[in-house]
């Protein structure tokens, strides 16, 4: 799937913002300040082959569509105020 097609399905959310991600070409999808979802190659911020934890590389046929709309949902549950337990 192209990486458009997901952009497009996420840019109409609120909350939801897409921006220049790392390389040439690469986009980050976010809610509110937290990244989301990415487009691009694995992400290894200090070029020593240890990638970060949270990133999900898919192979071709994966469901990147499917996959973006579960990493948004936990993203939202994060993001959303906790509520004192009553009782």
């Amino acid at each position: 799937m192209k990486p458009a097609v997901i952009v497009a399905a996420f840019t109409r959310r609120r909350g939801v913002t897409v921006e220049p991600g790392w390389g040439a070409g690469n986009l980050v999808l976010k809610l509110g300040a937290k990244i989301f979802a990415k487009s691009g190659t694995r992400f290894d911020p200090r070029k020593n082959g240890r990638v970060m934890k949270e990133w999900l590389v898919a192979n071709a046929r994966a469901d990147g569509l499917s996959l973006a709309e579960e990493a948004h949902a936990f993203a939202r549950k994060a993001a959303s105020p906790r509520r004192p337990k009553r009782g």
